[in-house]
């Protein structure tokens, strides 16, 4: 198995905003990088960005404002569960800077992170 490098400038981290070229090119927000042993891929954990009340017959939860600083009149949603994928110099594209979630949003993500833990 081919060992993946991802340069410095395009590690992955938590608590970060990038668009998630592995699935639809939505934004995300990185919840976790998970580095495996030797052999086994590193996996990120995320949780999908959209303008869409629902996704794949699942409801989405509304934000109360838009994480995006060009935006923020329109309405967001996340979905509802972390996902995860595995990491590949690929896989994101590059950090979106000067994205950040409200206060109540951030206590929203926190209870949906937690909720993946328990």
């Amino acid at each position: 198995m081919k060992k993946i490098k991802i340069r410095k400038s395009k590690r992955i981290k938590a608590g970060e905003f990038r668009r998630n070229n592995a699935r639809t090119g939505h934004p995300a927000y990185i919840t976790a990088v998970i580095k495996k042993k030797e052999n086994i891929p590193t996996i990120a954990e995320f949780i999908g960005i959209t303008e869409s009340p629902e996704t794949h017959n699942i409801e989405n939860i509304q934000l109360k404002e838009n994480p995006n600083p060009h935006r923020k009149s329109d309405p967001a949603f996340i979905k509802p569960n972390i996902e995860q994928v595995v990491l590949t110099n690929k896989t994101f594209g590059k950090k979106l800077e000067d994205w950040r979630f409200s206060p109540e949003d951030e206590a929203l993500v926190k209870i949906i992170i937690k909720r993946k833990k328990d």
